[in-house]
């Protein structure tokens, strides 16, 4: 098990996927007692294990993108405090910082993130970040009207 952010996590071998895993302990629903017993494996370290599933995979450069965020002081110190974009700062001032993220963070989780920060950030680049943002905007803006229809 490991502690990360205020949750637990148990690090297992996850049949479904047939890799290991982790698993937040709040959410799991259900055990079971079997008569297999555990071995852990020699040199493993379950955080190290797990913050290597959180992080990007950095031995790997030329499959991270750079991402370049210009915002407000207080906007940019917030962003380079958070788990997944501290990690991956590259070069920083002030006011702008460049990330070296995976293209499927930037596709996904990024753009939803960055909609918390609303006008006190600004993408410079990737340009196909900038269109996951106002596609999640857009999204978001057509939800309500037509919730606001119904």
């Amino acid at each position: 098990m490991t502690y990360w952010k205020g949750k637990w996590y148990v690090i297992s071998y996850c049949h479904l996927r047939r890799n290991i895993r982790s698993f937040r302990v709040d959410r799991i629903q259900s055990l079971s007692i079997t008569d297999t017993i555990f071995k852990k494996l020699e040199n493993f370290s379950t955080r190290q294990s797990f913050l290597q599933n959180l992080l990007p995979d950095w031995g790997n450069q030329n499959q991270l993108l750079t991402v370049c965020i210009q915002g407000t002081p207080h906007a940019i110190n917030d962003l380079c405090d958070h788990w997944l974009f501290g990690h991956a700062i590259v070069e920083r001032s002030k006011d702008r910082v460049y990330f070296k993220l995976d293209e499927s963070a930037i596709s996904t989780y990024v753009p939803h993130f960055l909609l918390l920060y609303r006008t006190t950030v600004d993408v410079l680049e990737p340009t196909f970040l900038k269109e996951k943002l106002v596609d999640a905007v857009s999204k978001l803006l057509h939800h309500h009207q037509k919730s606001e229809l119904d």
